[in-house]
């Protein structure tokens, strides 16, 4: 297994993924398979943290109605699919998640901080590590979505953000000197 020998799966690889199941592989006392299927079932779970925050986002703060949206969503293909094997669309997911969570709060507080925009950068490339097809699809989303605001405080700080959250971003895939 790529992951227990902290190894390369295929180009361009998945470096962040593959250093997290060595690590839990190494750490974990019985067979390395539990372990890294345990990741992917920790971070398909960990999914709902990021998905009620945007349920709250939506002004549906009823405790029942979002129950109900996460037991849906748990229970979704994609979801429970990988979060039965070793696969890294599981924590993909997750950093995607986190990302849109993180990006929607900025946003609807009104966070134009060099600090934000660097999380938000960093949340980008260490998805990328992950997927990087997934990685393109938030920082697109969230680029799309913070244009316009952004673009209103000035076209100067939209390219200052713009290049703190590249920055970070390649920061973020630091983890692809594993493969070095």
């Amino acid at each position: 297994l790529v992951g227990a020998q902290f190894g390369l799966g295929h180009p361009p690889g998945q470096p962040l993924y593959t250093l997290l199941l060595g690590l839990c592989a190494s750490l974990w006392p019985g067979d390395p398979l539990v372990a890294m299927n345990a990741l992917s079932a920790v971070a398909s779970a960990a999914c709902a943290i990021p998905v009620d925050r945007l349920i709250q986002r939506t002004g549906n703060a009823d405790g029942r109605v979002r129950a109900v949206v996460l037991i849906l969503f748990g229970l979704a293909y994609p979801i429970w699919d990988q979060a039965a094997r070793v696969e890294l669309y599981a924590l993909s997911t997750l950093g995607v998640l986190v990302g849109m969570s993180y990006a929607a709060r900025a946003l609807d507080e009104d966070r134009h901080s060099v600090r934000t925009w660097f999380t938000l950068g960093l949340l980008v490339g260490l998805t990328a590590c992950v997927n990087a097809v997934h990685a393109v699809a938030l920082a697109g989303a969230t680029g799309l979505a913070a244009a316009p605001t952004l673009w209103r405080i000035g076209p100067v700080v939209l390219l200052g953000r713009t290049a703190v959250a590249a920055g970070s971003a390649v920061l973020g895939c630091l983890p692809y000197l594993h493969l070095v």
